[in-house]
Order: structure tokens, then C-alpha cells, then sequence
């Protein structure tokens, strides 16, 4: 009988002494209004926008690559390489 308690106490002192988990670097953070923001370190990249509001979901900020201008990927207006 006094061999439950015993085994009780030390599988709570096994749990209770643990190290704790690192945050991840990336995380998917849920947020109001059907949002979801995409963040790294702690810093938002991005932010998902979803739900019957939304006539589709779609990314806002658009992420692009470093130093790329917003319209460059598609030949757009921002490298002169679209429009009228």
C-alpha cells in the first residue's frame, strides 16, 4: 500500500523538474476576425485572411523576397514591364 504514493511522488517530481520546450521559430498565430499570422521570432511576415467574408482567402502582406519590389516576380508595373 505504501508503494502507490511513493510512485505517485516520483512520477510528479519527474514531471515537474523537466526543462521546458523551446518556442519554435516559426509559428502560425490564430487571431480574431478569421486571421492567421504567419510569424517568425515573434516578428509577422504575413497575415492569412479567410472566412465568408472574404470572397476567397488571400495573404496581406504579399511576402516577397528581399530587396524584390512587389510587382517584379509578374513583369509588373514596378519594373516598367507592364501597364498601358
Amino acid at each position: 500500500m505504501t508503494r502507490f504514493p511513493l510512485l505517485l511522488l516520483g512520477a510528479f517530481a519527474a514531471t515537474a523538474f523537466a526543462e521546458p520546450k523551446p518556442v519554435p521559430r516559426m509559428q502560425a498565430v490564430p487571431q480574431a476576425h478569421a486571421q492567421i499570422s504567419f510569424q517568425r521570432d515573434g516578428v509577422e511576415l504575413t497575415r492569412y485572411h479567410f472566412g465568408d467574408d472574404n470572397p476567397r482567402p488571400y495573404l496581406f502582406p504579399q511576402p516577397q523576397r528581399e530587396g524584390q519590389a512587389a510587382g517584379a516576380a509578374a513583369g509588373g508595373a514596378a519594373e516598367g514591364g507592364g501597364g498601358a
